[in-house]
């Protein structure tokens, strides 16, 4: 099913001049059928070919990102970095950019390069869609792992202070409970001034999560992505391995 439909899609995008959006839309979607058949080296042409024929399409961030996963697939991380780090020149106002960022930061927070990461999660902290709260989670994410990134660097009160900052503007959010998590953990007394309570409420509030220590696994932290992208297959599969009671 996926060959006879990349096979159609092939069809419009190499005999169909006009209208622009049509090319463009069938070259995406001959590229996604590639990557169902597992033929990536073809859906990476077609997601490039997408990109070098319509650089202002809205779907040529989306091709870009398809195109640096389906390199990392191949085995070529050089390729996958180099794709995503010229995604904030190349698309600025393109809504995959986030996303592909993030998937560079946290490659590397994974391998415990906390320093690289927090020069890509700064490099997406500085995107039109983070500043302006275009889109909250991905914000608060840039956020959180940011203040993550400077924890790991020993820039301890930097991050404390971000962690707080986001416990107060972001109350019940995913990233809030993280960074609450966190905080309570550091600096208790902080986090509870944080959730607002003081002395006059009860010693843990209504949506406190207690730190655990696997918060700090990177099995934690995949699993969180995946289920954050929809794996919830996956994101099962992580926190089993991790034997979690």
């Amino acid at each position: 099913e996926s060959v006879a439909a990349a096979a159609v899609f092939d069809n419009v995008a190499d005999n169909c001049v006009a209208p622009d959006d049509l090319v463009a839309r069938a070259l995406f979607q001959s590229g996604r059928r590639q990557l169902d058949t597992r033929d990536a080296p073809r859906a990476i042409a077609r997601f490039e070919e997408l990109q070098r024929r319509f650089p202002q399409h809205r779907l040529a961030d989306d091709a870009r990102l398809k195109s640096a996963n389906a390199y990392l697939e191949l085995g070529s991380e050089s390729k996958f970095v180099d794709l995503g780090l010229r995604m904030a020149d190349d698309y600025p106002e393109g809504d995959q950019v986030p996303e592909g960022l993030f998937l560079l930061a946290l490659r590397r927070m994974l391998k415990s390069d906390w320093s690289g990461a927090a020069s890509v999660l700064a490099t997406l902290g500085q995107l039109p869609r983070i500043t302006n709260h275009d889109d909250p989670e991905q914000t608060e994410r840039q956020q959180y792992f940011a203040a993550r990134a400077q924890l790991e660097q020993g820039q301890t009160e930097q991050a404390l202070s971000a962690f707080e900052a986001l416990v107060r503007q972001r109350p019940f959010s995913y990233y809030m409970l993280l960074a609450n998590s966190r905080l309570s953990e550091l600096d208790p007394v902080r986090a509870q001034r944080a959730r607002g309570t003081g002395d006059s409420g009860p010693s843990s509030s209504p949506f406190e999560l207690p730190f655990r220590t696997e918060l700090r696994e990177p099995g934690f932290t995949r699993a969180m992505e995946l289920m954050a992208l929809g794996e919830m297959d996956a994101a099962g599969a992580e926190l089993r391995a991790m034997r979690l009671p």
